[in-house]
């Protein structure tokens, strides 16, 4: 592919070839181009250098939250497969860099798929008072579309997207079509827009080559693209470019090289959330409760290894906690499913994630594991509680086989099962607070519960 780094009408000419016969499809846009502004002039105004423009783009969002103390909402829409995601991880790389932070790092906490991560963001942000940092929200309208309907997780993150503003937070949101997101959303807080489109070089009837151009529109623009329809049609371009002459016009696929690295990050943890997705679908679950609690549940499952002790009282936490109408919802789905390995005394029935969520989660564990901060802290604390309160079980259990051979049972007797368990003394005391021990501090006779 020739690089576009020489004089601006080189540029333009590679890419408004109209006099190549063999891409009479790609010369839709030189035409277009030059009826449109007429003179050579004029082109040279709307066209900016690939690498100028991500630049350029970056340092208006950047010095917009500065001047105002606000937040910025940028919102790319485009077809599909126009690289909408692709020009806003540039995008995201380049603030990053003029932050002097580390984008290859931070966009696997940066990018957002669900609300529930909005919301962390969001919190991790306030908590440890960061401000002037941007995030990538990828397929915004799983997280403020309108299809999730006006549920309370829904309001809630619409609020938390008012509330930010002085966090100077930059939004960088993609969607196929605007007019999926709430109102709230595309019609108040996005402040600029920014249009993918592609152009295919053919040669008869072959595609040779596909070229990615991105159009940011200025601010006295936006009324325009907003009532715009047919978003969806991959022509959609040369009915947008006819009404609203954008501020700045570019092609950027020629700019991959250099964000490899971040793409590829992107594209690992853009896969463990497509494979979720897909299987959610299958199920007949879309995006809602039953969506995080679902995603929860893999969570804290990916921490333990199937079928021990740990996680079967996980599994049985999560049973037993669970609304009755997700319950129903996941049992009619075949998300729950039956399996003698799962049963306890807390679950009967033998209830359990079908299998395939479960290999799922063992898979994408590093990927779960990054990207669930404030869940990750506060299960760990859950866990180390299942293992302390496994380990004084194991203990118990010990001393009611002993007893079942022994008269009496005496504190030495406890003292020694320890140091053959490797446990530390302390061991006794939370023993005795939970009732399951009983010491008589003057013959230390000791008196194990038979029922845990």
């Amino acid at each position: 592919m020739k690089k576009l780094d020489v004089d601006w009408w080189t540029n333009v000419s590679v890419v408004y070839k109209t006099l190549n016969r063999k891409f009479q499809e790609h010369s839709k846009l030189g035409w277009w181009i030059r009826r449109k502004y007429k003179t050579t002039q004029a082109l040279k105004d709307v066209w900016i250098e690939p690498k100028e423009f991500i630049k350029l783009t970056s340092e208006v969002m950047l010095n917009r939250t500065g001047i105002l103390d606000m937040d910025f909402w940028l919102l790319t829409f485009g077809y599909e497969g126009s690289g909408k995601s692709s020009i806003n991880l540039m995008q995201y790389a380049t603030i990053s860099k003029m932050l002097n932070k580390n984008p290859k790092s931070n966009i696997k906490k940066d990018l957002i798929f669900m609300q529930s991560e909005y919301a962390q963001a969001v919190y991790l942000f306030s908590k440890n008072k960061v401000f002037e940092h941007p995030i990538q929200i990828d397929d915004a309208h799983y997280v403020f579309g309108k299809y999730l309907g006006q549920t309370s997780e829904t309001q809630s993150t619409l609020q938390l997207a008012r509330f930010v503003r002085d966090q100077q937070i930059i939004h960088l949101l993609n969607t196929q079509v605007p007019q999926q997101l709430f109102t709230d959303i595309w019609n108040e807080r996005v402040n600029v827009y920014q249009y993918c489109f592609f152009v295919d070089r053919v040669d008869g009837n072959i595609i040779v080559s596909r070229d990615l151009y991105v159009a940011w529109f200025d601010e006295r623009e936006t009324q325009n693209v907003k009532e715009l329809k047919d978003v969806r049609r991959p022509l959609f371009w040369e009915n947008l470019l006819s009404k609203s002459k954008p501020l700045a016009l570019t092609r950027f696929d020629v700019l991959f090289k250099p964000y490899e690295e971040i793409y590829l990050a992107y594209k690992i943890i853009k896969r463990f959330y497509k494979q979720f997705y897909a299987l959610t679908r299958y199920f007949g679950i879309s995006k809602g409760h039953h969506f995080e609690t679902l995603y929860r549940m893999l969570h804290d499952f990916s921490f333990v290894e199937k079928g021990s002790k740990e996680f079967l009282r996980i599994n049985d936490y999560h049973i037993n906690s669970m609304p009755e109408q997700t319950k129903r919802k996941f049992l009619e789905s075949g998300i729950l499913v039956k399996d003698p390995q799962y049963q306890t005394a807390k679950n009967p029935e033998g209830y359990g994630l079908f299998e395939e969520l479960l290999e799922l989660a063992y898979k994408h564990k590093e990927v779960i594991h990054l990207r669930s901060g404030i869940r990750s802290i506060g299960f760990r604390k859950v866990l180390n509680k299942i293992k302390e309160d496994l380990i004084l079980e194991d203990v118990v259990e010990t001393l009611i086989n002993i007893s079942k051979t022994k008269e009496t049972l005496y504190l030495q007797d406890v003292v020694n099962i320890l140091k053959q368990k490797k446990l530390k003394e302390n061991i006794i005391k939370k023993l005795e607070e939970k009732g399951w021990l009983i010491i008589n501090p003057k013959t230390e006779e000791v008196i194990v519960a038979h029922e845990l």
